[in-house]
């Protein structure tokens, strides 16, 4: 069905020499202005990915310490923590891994025990695998003039003034 508020009114590019979490910022606040807009129904992120804690297991370290891939899971769902999305890696394995509750840093896992014996003899996960902050693997990948970027693409609510959105946009672009 063709309606207007299904054709995107503008779509701004953002792309520049910063990290791609800088970009992310910008990006999130900037829809957060735009959808703020009189007559915007909607604020479509292109080429946004979600972060995503990679644990990439160390199959040696993991054998040598009597260690398996549904050992860390467990340890990590025991703990209750939130790391947002994620797979657990190993040659030719990979495991996604949800959880519950929520920690303030992604990378803080890496102190999380594993195991633990009476003596105080304790695994650590940064002991079996290497922890990443990164990002989930692209769905889409948006570029402007040859560089990575996100893309914000603002649709309008039927009854709205096109142009009016558009200059209310360029002053918000502008400032």
């Amino acid at each position: 069905e063709l309606a207007a508020s299904n054709i995107p009114v503008i779509e701004v590019a953002l792309q520049g020499k910063v990290s791609e979490l800088e970009l992310r910022k910008v990006a999130k606040d900037l829809k957060d202005k735009l959808k703020s807009l009189s007559g915007v129904s909607t604020v479509d992120l292109i080429g946004y990915r979600k972060r995503e804690v990679k644990i990439l297991a160390d199959a040696q370290q993991l054998s040598e310490k009597w260690i398996s891939l549904s050992d860390i899971i467990y340890a990590i769902q025991s703990q209750n923590l939130n790391l947002p999305g994620g797979n657990l890696k190993e040659v030719g394995i990979s495991k996604k891994v949800v959880t519950k509750s929520e920690i303030n840093n992604p990378l803080d896992i890496s102190k999380l025990i594993i195991r633990s014996n009476d003596s105080g003899k304790r695994v650590y996960l940064n002991d079996v695998a290497e922890i990443l902050d990164d990002f989930e693997t692209p769905k889409i990948i948006s570029r402007t003039e040859q560089e990575t970027s996100i893309n914000l693409v603002v649709k309008s609510s039927s009854s709205a003034d096109v142009v009016e959105i558009s200059e209310e946009i360029e002053k918000i672009l502008i400032a």
